[in-house]
């Protein structure tokens, strides 16, 4: 998928969404979602979704209303090397 020029936000949510549609087509009903981005875990936690314009937090919010269990954790993003390494690679960094 094509991500453009999309912010950074958009583009974490859209990970975030994927992440949560291949949990539940592979069956797992107790999910950790890891990220560094604090607002992002804010604004799904708090109910701040319908306020927001980006569509797939909304789609988030959805998905974690199923009948599983869904679990958000903040990590640092210095502890996030692997993914900040990943991303460096899609966009021909390394």
């Amino acid at each position: 998928m094509m991500i453009g020029m999309s912010d950074i936000f958009q583009v974490e949510s859209w990970a975030m969404l994927e992440g949560l549609k291949l949990a539940w087509a592979q069956g797992f009903r107790q999910v950790e979602l890891e990220s560094d981005n604090a607002l992002l875990i804010d604004v799904i936690q708090n109910g701040l979704v319908a306020g927001n314009n980006c569509s797939e937090i909304r789609l988030i919010h959805d998905w974690c209303s199923k009948d599983w269990d869904v679990k958000f954790r903040y990590i640092l993003r210095d502890n996030n090397k692997v993914v900040d390494c990943i991303a460096k690679e899609a966009r021909g960094g390394m």
